[in-house]
């Protein structure tokens, strides 16, 4: 009986951690990022041009800062169609 209930419990916690794997595996294929650099129309960079990435279906925006190389990452995004708009005090501003 004793042999049993631990070869139960080794496999329950085989299971258990499989089951752990695969959840943390599929959370990991619904989330997105989109990343990017600002630039303008001679391609420099452009720091501390605002961000904002848009879902078209919830609404829901994430905004950031773009670094001094003028890149930009927003990340955990579910799935969905995204619009991104980038602003900056004396820039036309351009979404895509």
């Amino acid at each position: 009986m004793q042999r049993a209930s631990r070869t139960f419990l080794f496999c329950a916690s085989y299971g258990f951690t499989a089951l752990l794997l695969l959840a943390t595996m599929a959370s990991a294929q619904y989330n997105a990022s989109v990343d990017g650099t600002v630039t303008d129309t001679s391609g420099a960079a452009v720091s501390g041009a605002t961000v904002t990435v848009t879902n078209q279906d919830t609404g829901q925006s994430q905004t950031v800062t773009t670094s001094l190389e003028g890149f930009y990452h927003v990340s955990a995004l579910p799935p969905g169609r995204y619009t991104v708009t980038a602003s900056f005090s004396g820039f036309k501003e351009e979404t895509i």
